[in-house]
């Protein structure tokens, strides 16, 4: 018999293995060294050397085997002379492979599945809902055909003859097209008065402004006085339907207008309105006034004017062609005031967007609300997965095994990376169909907090599908790819002798990435802090006037001639009942516009120097019934026909602006102003200086003078009897103004609805800062789980020799606490700079206090603490007994 010489047989083996073109050389000394192990645990048990090869390589699989194996998972290494429909099969074979891995992987592994799942679906759910804002935010005046050629002159508003300047001189525009607010018109409806949402526009409006026209020709519905054109919302409420082509319109009182037109209500646009009436209608109030506006109204600034650029026009440099219209026709006039007006351009798929657009006539938003929403989303979603990146690597202990046999079996590390990814994608595609759930359910939450008004049809439009779909493949790719790069790594032999350190090269990045996470976390939870106490600190800064147990009353809607006629018997009645204190009426209140931008020439300028302010034309007993405190001077006095005529009041910043030395030096200075109707003018007493506008901007120069019968009420009552006149008020509008309606609000709710955008980003900041909060402890509490799990018999033994429950405890949560506090200390500089970046937009900053900070990291601990200790101690109390026995 020939003596066996195992380096042939191996030799021999190893050709054989060799003619497999799916091994390759590195996958062939991986099987020899595996094949010499089995030899040498054979001939350890009594077995021949001969028969230790032969039941070595039987173990192992011959080429057969390999071949059939190869087949299923090694596609991309085929013969040449397979066919396509071969290799068809075989990727067909290789997809239902990795499927029910995947399947398999998540059977067997539900908590794990679990934290993965709820974790990408609360990042997912959060980038859907930031796209559904985002999408709608972005699609404001984008339905016009023409959107991007169509351009609005001026801030806001613009004088009169420009529209038509810059159309007949200049051939880069194609239209022009006015739109105005003023007067608004009474419409008479069940035997009472209201007023809509109105524009006066021209016939050119329809034509440039692509609004769907359900009824009426868009030609012509706009170009004939006395015609309108209705909102379906406005034509059922007038009519009950909307089939009202023809019908009448009663409009203050006397004047009848016909409906040439029926347009659905305006949606995503910064121009909003109920009714459209012509331009022309607003001419045939005064012919001879209307054609001299047109004509030489340079600087009578109340109309807004939209042109269309022709196809190929450089917007910037038209903009810099019109710009110095003003100072060439009206430039004397400015000049002697000392000031100077240019024309600007803004973009009508802008302006939504532009808080400096000022828009007037609709909706306006901000591009940072758009931003810091998208940023908000983006740390979720990288919040989710590094989650999974930290849990799947976490758990390459319980699939080394696993790896080892597949890369023996044949199996290249390219293809084991394209199978995890692939479960990545699998357990991705259920994130998001959960993630489609917690949003359908939690939509009504989001709206409220965006303001919005979304459907859950907007959840599965088309679009969204799409984008969530493809968000869905790609994080499930991002998620995939280092936990499969990992994996695919391990060495078999070394695994399947149970050598493989599942610590090794991983473990510090895992440690990494859960300072990572959490850092990311602390960024959105000290931020949310610190927005909190920038909005606190506004909202409940006292304002400079008495804003408690004020009711505002809006008369607005009561014509001037009506309320001039009533309202001093509208003020006995009122102040008949005895829990009323005090009465005033005034075209504006604290919180409320009044004329900004007036100019007003101070005594001792020079003549063409003038400043801007804001007037608020009020009644005498304004000072005293808002609470304001006169510092020099005194208040108007009602028996005074002069202070009616040119007193006015100015604030401590028009003292400050004008350049006088003390509030005392301006009692009796002139202080003529003719746009406000105080030609005239002479200071009589200068106010403290309070906050007429929200904290978000400096105190600026303000003047009052006498102007009766303003729209809006302010009636300070007894801090006991707010019901009692809140009734009263009602019973005494509705026995003196029956046909006309009201609205009624208390001045501290009313002043603090200019802190709604920042309140809104303080309770949206909270919420996902929740969110974070929750994904960051899910990761936390897997990796402390598989920490737990790794060092079991660890622990049963420090449990024999004597350990204490909660010294075990506090081993396994120490490393993960100081990860927490690694994190945080990372975050405070980036939400100290990001928050700081946010305040320079406001005029009045919170100081950030090291207390702030200090809540923050101590929150983040003990959410940490508590995540990884009730974790650590239900180890630490387990049986040591069983705990040693588990492994």
């Amino acid at each position: 018999m020939m003596n066996f010489n195992v380096n042939v047989a191996l030799a021999t083996w190893r050709r054989f293995m060799e003619r497999n073109p799916a091994l390759s050389s590195e996958d062939i000394d991986e099987m020899e060294v595996h094949l010499l192990d089995h030899m040498d645990r054979l001939i350890a048990d009594g077995e021949e050397p001969e028969a230790a090869f032969r039941g070595a390589t039987h173990r192992l699989g011959g080429y057969d085997l390999l071949e059939q194996e190869f087949d299923k998972v090694r596609w991309g290494r085929t013969s040449r002379s397979a066919s396509i429909k071969k290799t068809i099969l075989a990727m067909k074979d290789i997809l239902g492979t990795f499927l029910q891995s995947s399947i398999r992987g998540i059977r067997r592994h539900p908590a794990h599945t679990g934290i993965n799942l709820v974790g990408l679906a609360i990042g997912l759910a959060a980038v859907l809902f930031m796209a559904l804002f985002i999408r709608d935010e972005l699609a404001y005046d984008t339905q016009h055909a023409d959107g991007d050629r169509l351009y609005r002159i001026g801030n806001s508003t613009t004088g009169w003859p420009y529209g038509r300047l810059v159309m007949e001189n200049n051939p880069e525009v194609e239209d022009v097209t006015y739109l105005r607010s003023y007067p608004a018109l009474s419409i008479k409806h069940e035997g009472r008065y209201s007023y809509k949402n109105q524009l006066y526009a021209d016939g050119a409006f329809l034509r440039m402004f692509d609004f769907p026209l359900l009824l009426g020709d868009r030609e012509t519905a706009l170009e004939r006085p006395f015609t309108a054109v209705v909102t379906e919302p406005l034509a059922r409420e007038l009519f009950g339907h909307t089939d009202v082509l023809g019908e009448p319109l009663v409009m203050n009182d006397s004047l009848e207008v016909t409906i040439t037109g029926v347009t659905p209500a305006p949606e995503r646009s910064h121009i909003d309105f109920d009714l459209l009436v012509s331009f022309s209608t607003f001419r045939a109030f005064d012919p001879e006034s209307f054609d001299s506006q047109m004509q030489s109204g340079w600087l009578n600034l109340n109309v807004v004017t939209y042109i269309r650029l022709a196809e190929g026009v450089d917007a910037e440099a038209f903009e810099a062609k019109i710009a110095g219209l003003p100072m060439e026709h009206a430039g004397d006039m400015l000049r002697s005031w000392g000031a100077n007006y240019a024309l600007s351009l803004h973009g009508v798929q802008d302006i939504y967007l532009d808080p400096d657009a000022a828009n007037s006539i609709g909706p306006s938003s901000s591009i940072e609300v758009v931003y810091l929403m998208s940023a908000i989303a983006a740390f979720l979603l990288l919040l989710a997965i590094v989650n999974f990146v930290n849990l799947s690597t976490a758990r390459s202990l319980q699939r080394a095994r696993e790896v080892g046999i597949r890369k023996v079996a044949g199996s290249s590390r390219g293809l084991l990376v394209a199978q995890f990814m692939i479960e990545a994608v699998v357990l991705t595609g259920l994130a998001t169909i959960l993630a489609v759930v917690l949003a359908t359910v939690t939509l009504p939450v989001f709206n409220g907090l965006a303001g919005k008004s979304f459907l859950r049809w907007d959840l599965v439009a088309p679009g969204m599908v799409l984008a969530v779909v493809m968000a869905g493949i790609v994080v499930g790719l991002l998620a995939g790819w280092y936990p499969a790069l990992v994996l695919s790594r391990f060495a078999p032999a070394r695994v399947l002798k149970g050598l493989h350190d599942p610590e090794g090269g991983g473990s510090g990045f895992r440690r990494a990435l859960v300072a990572v996470q959490f850092a990311i976390s602390a960024v959105i939870i000290l931020g949310t802090l610190l927005v909190n106490n920038q909005v606190r600190y506004m909202q409940t800064a006292h304002p400079g006037f008495d804003a408690e147990q004020v009711l505002l009353v809006d008369a607005r809607q009561v014509p001037y001639a009506v309320r001039a006629s009533n309202m001093e018997a509208l003020k006995n009645g009122l102040e008949s009942h005895p829990g009323v204190l005090s009465m005033s009426a005034a075209l504006a209140v604290p919180g409320r516009n009044g004329w900004r931008g007036q100019l007003s020439f101070p005594e001792g300028w020079d003549q063409d120097q003038s400043i801007s302010l804001e007037y608020i034309g009020v009644d005498p007993w304004y000072v005293g019934t808002l609470g304001l405190e006169i510092v020099a001077g005194r208040d108007f006095n009602p028996e005074s026909g002069l202070d009616e005529r040119q007193s006015v009041i100015i604030n401590e910043a028009a003292v400050r602006e004008v350049g006088w030395s003390s509030p005392e030096e301006a009692i009796g200075k002139g202080f003529a102003s003719p746009g406000s109707g105080k030609p005239d003018g002479v200071v009589i007493g200068v106010v403290r200086d309070f906050h007429q506008h929200g904290l978000q901007e400096a105190v600026q120069s303000i003047m009052y003078g006498i102007r009766p019968y303003g729209g809006l009420l302010a009636v300070r009552f007894h801090p006991e009897q707010a019901s009692a006149v809140l009734e009263h008020v009602a019973t005494t509008w509705n026995e003196m103004l029956p046909e006309y309606t009201h609205e009624t609000v208390f001045l501290d709710r009313d002043f603090a609805r200019q802190y709604e955008q920042e309140d809104r980003l303080r309770k949206v900041a909270g919420v996902f800062s929740f969110l974070a909060i929750v994904i960051a402890c899910l990761g936390l509490l897997g990796l402390v789980s598989h920490e737990t799990s790794r060092r079991t018999k660890e622990i049963g033994i420090r449990k024999v020799l004597g350990a204490s429950t909660a010294g075990i405890a506090l081993m396994l949560s120490r490393q993960m606490v100081l990860l927490v506090v690694l994190g945080y200390a990372v975050a405070v500089p980036v939400a100290w700079l990001a928050i700081r970046a946010w305040q320079s937009s406001f005029a009045y900053a919170a100081p950030i206090s090291i207390g702030w900070i200090l809540v923050g990291g101590l929150l983040l601990v003990l959410l940490a603490v508590i995540t990884s200790g009730q974790q650590a101690i239900r180890a630490a109390m387990a049986n040591p007994a069983q705990s040693i026995r588990a492994e």
